[in-house]
């Protein structure tokens, strides 16, 4: 097993059990069984740094009373035992969990936030209070009103949230699915940070993607029509960046929607088509840059800084968005993006296909770029890729990118990536009726040593080439020319 991919996974069952496994021999470790009177909430992971390289990890069970919601118990255990450590009771109705993790300088380790109807907040460890107000100024927040046609923005200030706007949809309209591009550690903390564009280099040209993880998407279900409206609204001010009516979707049918990066990934059932397709929409600069001279003069001039900045109050924000459908016969009913440690490698779609197999989808064949005209010319101020392969409606299917392989799983219901200490390679896992645990590498293992690798072989071509050093040293000693020039 490569090192990294070897992971304890705790799961609650819907026995109201928790149960944890070794991801390498599928062995229980360990079970707890939570009372019949109390309902497992959700369940985390929490490490506090000690010291350099040195993280004491709890798992922290989120129970709560089924006669009394407000009535919370946090359960710490020991994830290698399973034995409690600590248990902390509140009076406090959550009705989202948040998870802030630690960083390297002013928290030194993860604490949870809870938030009530009524926007308040509680901390656990109540300790991290004054680290987590001073975070909760930088972050944008919103929220869905009850009556799932209202998004409201929220914004931490003096030791509360506060509704900053509010974006209001049609009387008909009824929000069924949101995302918002933010799902690790590394990149929760960045959350803060303003939209930025990222260079995308590709031959004499460069584009400019658009990276925000304080944006967010919607979709809501319109009963005027026999569709759904997607929205891609900025957290920062609740101005609406993209806006797209989807025809024929079956209400039925499984629907999933993905916000990544700067892609958004929609999936529903054609009824039109009878088919399954995924709505591909990606966001960029207006400006397309044709000469890197340009572009460095602009970095050691200070231009770029701006350039690459995002100014959601601005009348242009020099955002543009492209979309693209593409048919997927397998069908679709759950569909998850890569996650690893850094978020550097390319970001593929893992699907479950309606026959319960795994299937992974190249981030390129679902780009909004690929061209119109196999082999045409791309204009240098055309948005057309010159590296992804031409359009075609169907994503091609081939046992090739079953992840799965012959393996016959039933009623897998979700999909879950484990992130390791190898950025190429995460730690697959598929659950439901069945569990499947797999390490996963969307671009092969390049930072990694394959299990093929011959050491002795190496270090035989090392012994070699020192034997070959010490023996033309000594012949150059001997030589004629070394005994004329040295002087010695």
């Amino acid at each position: 097993m490569i090192q990294g991919t070897r992971q304890l996974l705790i799961f609650v069952t819907k026995a109201n059990t928790v149960v944890a496994i070794d991801s390498k021999y599928a062995k229980t470790v360990w079970r707890m069984v939570i009372p019949s009177d109390h309902i497992i909430s959700s369940i985390f992971k929490l490490e506090e740094k000690l010291g350099e390289g040195i993280l004491n990890t709890k798992a922290a069970i989120i129970v709560r009373n089924k006669s009394s919601a407000e009535k919370t118990r946090i359960i710490l255990l020991n994830p290698l035992t399973g034995s409690v450590i600590e248990e902390v009771d509140k009076i406090f109705d959550a009705v989202k969990i948040l998870k802030i993790p630690h960083n390297e300088k002013e928290r030194k380790q993860d604490f949870l936030m809870f938030i009530d109807k009524n926007l308040k907040l509680l901390y656990f460890p109540s300790s991290e209070k004054a680290h987590a107000e001073a975070l909760l100024s930088k972050i944008n927040f919103f929220t869905i009103a009850q009556t799932k046609n209202v998004i409201e923005g929220l914004s931490f200030e003096q030791g509360k949230l506060t509704k900053i706007w509010n974006y209001v949809l049609p009387s008909q309209e009824v929000i069924i699915k949101f995302d918002q591009p933010f799902h690790t550690s590394h990149e929760f903390l960045k959350l803060h940070e303003e939209g930025f564009f990222s260079a995308l280099p590709e031959d004499k040209r460069i584009i400019f993607r658009h990276t925000d993880i304080n944006n967010f998407v919607i979709v809501s279900n319109d009963s005027k029509s026999n569709g759904c409206n997607l929205y891609v609204i900025s957290g920062v001010n609740g101005r609406v960046l993209y806006t797209s009516n989807i025809q024929n979707v079956g209400k039925n049918q499984p629907i999933n929607l993905i916000f990544d990066d700067n892609g958004v990934f929609f999936s529903y059932f054609s009824t039109k088509n009878f088919i399954y397709e995924i709505l591909s929409v990606e966001f960029f600069h207006s400006h397309i840059e044709a000469s890197y001279s340009d572009l460095l003069y602009k970095y050691y001039t200070g231009g770029l800084e701006d350039f690459v900045k995002v100014d959601y109050f601005d009348q242009d924000t020099r955002v543009l968005s492209f979309q693209q459908t593409f048919g997927f016969p397998p069908g679709i009913k759950v569909m998850k993006a890569f996650n690893s440690k850094l978020g550097l490698t390319r970001k593929n779609l893992l699907v479950i296909t309606e026959s319960d197999q795994l299937y992974t989808l190249d981030r390129k064949l679902l780009s909004s770029r690929r061209p119109l005209v196999p082999g045409g010319t791309v204009d240098p101020y055309s948005f057309e890729s010159t590296n992804d392969p031409p359009y075609t409606y169907l994503l091609p299917h081939s046992g090739l990118f079953t992840v799965t392989g012959t393996s016959h799983l039933n009623d897998i219901e979700n999909i879950r990536f484990i992130t390791t200490e190898r950025e190429s390679t995460s730690l697959l896992v598929a659950y439901g009726q069945d569990l499947y645990v797999n390490k996963y590498a969307p671009q092969k293992e390049y930072d990694s040593i394959t299990e093929k690798f011959e050491s002795s072989l190496v270090i035989l071509s090392i012994v070699i080439a020192l034997i070959g050093v010490i023996v033309v040293k000594f012949m150059a000693e001997r030589s004629k020319v070394y005994k004329i020039f040295n002087f010695s």
